[in-house]
């Protein structure tokens, strides 16, 4: 046995001593300067000129008497969350193990206004989830997104569209 241990202490002496300094060797950065294209010397063209647009968000109910978009906007979130208040049922297990926080959920309004592909984003359990997803299935047809060029061609488009629904025990 002491012989045996000995013999492990020489080897591992050996060894350690045996490693080679790798730290101070340098590596030779390849060259890539010849595998980089050349710019073209002719302009770019992508199809259609750049024309300035903006976009319209959805609108949960489309009030025509309003002009004013940001009016607009506004009246119509605030539709939306009395709709939410009306159809809204706190979950009897949420209640009984005091869960509150904020629901989010994600969805697309497509070109038609329907909802498409609604999604739990961010959970609370306890049933809060299944809640707010019910309620977005509830939801009549928005008013979809609008992309209008230089105010003459106006364009339908799918919008992603994210809600926070927050419970909160009182």
């Amino acid at each position: 046995m002491k012989y045996l241990l000995s013999f492990i202490f020489i080897i591992f002496t050996f060894s350690v001593s045996a490693q080679i300094d790798t730290t101070k060797q340098k590596s030779k950065p390849p060259n890539l300067r010849h595998k980089l294209p050349k710019m073209p010397k002719e302009e770019i063209s992508y199809g259609m000129p750049l024309k300035p647009f903006y976009e319209n968000m959805p609108l949960f109910f489309d009030c025509d008497s309003i002009n004013n978009y940001v009016e607009k906007k506004s009246y119509s979130d605030s539709l939306m969350l009395g709709f939410i208040y009306e159809n809204i049922c706190y979950p009897d297990s949420a209640r009984k193990n005091g869960i509150e926080g904020i629901v989010v959920i994600s969805f697309i309004i497509n070109k038609d206004g329907s909802i498409l592909n609604p999604i739990i984003r961010r959970n609370i359990g306890g049933g809060c989830d299944e809640e707010a997803l019910r309620i977005v299935n509830l939801f009549p047809k928005f008013t979809p997104a609008k992309r209008v060029w230089d105010d003459e061609k106006v364009e339908l488009i799918e919008s992603p569209f994210n809600l926070p629904i927050k419970f909160r025990l009182e």
